[in-house]
């Protein structure tokens, strides 16, 4: 799609300032180009492509063209603002997923490369997590061998991004009630990613992490920062606990439930890098040993993460896994 517009810019009289806008030549010209592709490459490659400049002045066309503006991560329509009606059992999704104006991701075997908006993902440890969701460049890889646990041999995962927001985190103990008030309020749309974790009283050792889904699970109010379950959650849970007893009115396993989330204070400087790369890669069948690294250069604080972990596996569901962490803080002068 490419759109042109050359016009006249004249204006005369006490309003002349006002209908220039502050563009004094006397011929104008506007345009905008825009695409979408997906094909697949030599049987094995998806790749799924999409750029728009918006409309703006020719000489400005592309400026800022891989920054993001912040206001939407995940689209998607709200039943509050649209009310689309469909007569048959048609489905509506969006294939791309982006704060900028340029997008692009590769598919391939279990791996994915993409420029977009994503889910820094690393999880699977206790004191090595980190849960964003940004926009920037972001790699997937997974090796096409796996070990008897059917886990990848070796996992890689890699992002860089120019942060727009600022991370939010809460942690609620279940209350046998649904509603929940997030720390901060004006929460970015779609990058709420929410869990259930089950934890052991005696040791905090995570038993369960359960994800949920939006609209099926919970719903969100971004302007309140409020988060609505659709069942209530208690706080102690006897789903899989080795015993036919009870012992004390509280025991079982703990639920809490886990809300990361993006927002964007007043002084935000959004000229910010946040990178990190995750790694892990099995010796045989019992040995695991993996590796994460995150740098985050946040407004007036810079933060960075070092975590190491060594999993032995006896068998499935049995392993013994060692974690070290370190994590430094450095506020602005």
């Amino acid at each position: 799609l490419a759109d042109l517009t050359v016009y006249e810019n004249s204006a005369s009289g006490p309003g002349r300032d006002l209908a220039l806008a502050g563009r004094d030549d006397d011929i104008l010209s506007d345009g905008r180009l825009a695409f979408y592709g997906k094909g697949k490459f030599k049987g094995k490659y998806l790749v799924t492509a999409q750029a728009d400049t918006q409309d703006r002045p020719l000489e400005d066309l592309f400026d800022g063209f891989t920054q993001a503006d912040p206001q939407d991560v995940f689209r998607r329509l709200d039943p509050d603002l649209y009310y689309p009606t469909y007569g048959d059992d048609s489905t509506t999704y969006r294939d791309v997923d982006t704060m900028g104006r340029f997008y692009l991701r590769a598919d391939w075997d279990k791996n994915e490369a993409l420029w977009g908006n994503f889910h820094t993902g690393i999880t699977g440890t206790e004191y090595g997590q980190y849960v964003r969701s940004l926009y920037g460049a972001a790699l997937n890889w997974r090796s096409r061998a796996a070990n008897p646990w059917g886990d990848a041999s070796t996992e890689l995962r890699v992002f860089a991004s120019e942060a727009q927001t600022a991370p939010g985190h809460s942690e609620f103990i279940g209350t046998s009630g649904s509603l929940y008030y997030l720390r901060h309020t004006d929460v970015l749309p779609g990058s709420d990613h929410v869990v259930i974790e089950v934890r052991d009283l005696t040791t905090g050792r995570v038993e369960q992490r359960i994800e949920l889904q939006r609209g099926a699970d919970y719903e969100i109010d971004e302007l309140q920062g409020r988060v609505l379950l659709t069942r209530p959650l208690s706080q102690i849970t006897r789903q899989n606990l080795p015993s036919i007893t009870r012992d004390t009115p509280l025991d079982g396993f703990e639920q809490r439930l886990i809300v990361d989330y993006e927002w964007v204070p007043s002084s935000f400087d959004a000229d910010e890098i946040a990178m990190g790369v995750r790694g892990k890669h099995w010796f045989g069948d019992h040995l695991g040993v993996g590796l994460t690294y995150v740098d985050e250069n946040r407004a007036g604080e810079d933060y960075t993460l070092m975590a190491a972990d060594l999993t032995l596996q006896a068998g499935k569901g049995t392993y013994l896994k060692l974690e070290h962490s370190r994590t430094e803080a450095t506020s602005a002068p």
